[in-house]
């Protein structure tokens, strides 16, 4: 003779109260791309996903926002893309059109040629010269001579 066990639960829960949450995202995609000299095709090209946002900028974002003063934009006259090169910073020459505008936020795009930013990248941001927005540290590789490019697009949703 076979027996089988078995257990069944029944269980049932009514929402009475629902609460909405509205949430906004920060999204930072960067885009570094490594040339040798001379050669117009990146030897390497790595897309990167996320950063910090830091402290002072977001402080600097809202006070812009709200139309405050004492704060310079990050706009092309003021901000600028720099990289951690073994013990400094090192502001790349922004394009001519960073930041550009792009669907929900800004991209800004630099670029570092000849023995501009020669060494080990360890860390990059998006600054105004003064404060800085955002910060992500992560070793890029170490940068001797050709043309590297950085792009960061930072989007709210």
């Amino acid at each position: 003779m076979q027996r089988e066990k078995g257990q069944a639960i029944e269980q049932a829960a009514v929402g009475v109260m629902v609460e909405a949450k509205e949430q906004a995202r920060w999204r930072c995609h960067t885009v570094l791309k490594k040339y040798r000299e001379g050669e117009t095709e990146p030897y390497e090209i790595r897309e990167i996903e996320g950063n910090a946002l830091v402290s002072a900028g977001i402080t600097a974002m809202w006070t812009l926002i709200i139309g405050g003063g004492g704060v310079d934009a990050f706009n092309n006259a003021n901000s600028t893309l720099e990289v951690y090169v073994t013990d400094a910073y090192v502001a790349g020459v922004l394009d001519g059109a960073s930041p550009e505008t792009i669907s929900g936020g800004k991209k800004w795009k630099a670029v570092w040629a000849g023995a501009l930013g020669d060494g080990p990248w360890s860390k990059w941001k998006v600054t105004n010269g003064t404060i800085d927005m955002n910060e992500k540290t992560e070793a890029l590789g170490t940068k001797s001579g050709g043309t590297w490019t950085l792009e960061v697009s930072i989007t709210l949703s």
